[in-house]
């Protein structure tokens, strides 16, 4: 019976979801998705056409959770940091370090007078 007690962590149950909202937390795996999704969906549209983060969230799992939609969020600071791709926020390229409220994503900017670093 000591044996049965140990094994569920003190009578704890595993830590397979969040146990505010139920869902079960975001992966590396799925960092990685939220990653490759991101520049892929970018790959072949330019920069005039962008993806919301909801879109990459269903691609990756169907769906969502705050918890997803928080590392879709930083996969995408990170690249914009990285200059792989621009975060728009009002049709302008917003500061990935220093935004708030919806965005979406697009490739970088091809015009030589809006360089990366030119945040509104």
């Amino acid at each position: 019976m000591a044996d049965d007690h140990h094994s569920q962590s003190a009578g704890r149950p595993e830590p397979s979801e969040d146990d505010s909202t139920g869902v079960a937390p975001v992966t590396e795996a799925e960092r990685v998705a939220i990653r490759r999704t991101i520049l892929d969906e970018l790959g072949g549209r330019g920069n005039q056409f962008g993806i919301t983060p909801q879109r990459i969230a269903q691609s990756v799992r169907g769906g969502g959770s705050s918890a997803l939609l928080d590392a879709v969020r930083a996969e995408a600071v990170a690249l914009a940091n990285a200059g792989r791709i621009a975060i728009v926020r009002k049709g302008r390229i917003a500061n990935p370090n220093n935004f708030s409220g919806s965005y979406t994503m697009r490739a970088p900017w091809d015009d030589p007078h809006a360089p990366a670093d030119a945040w509104s």
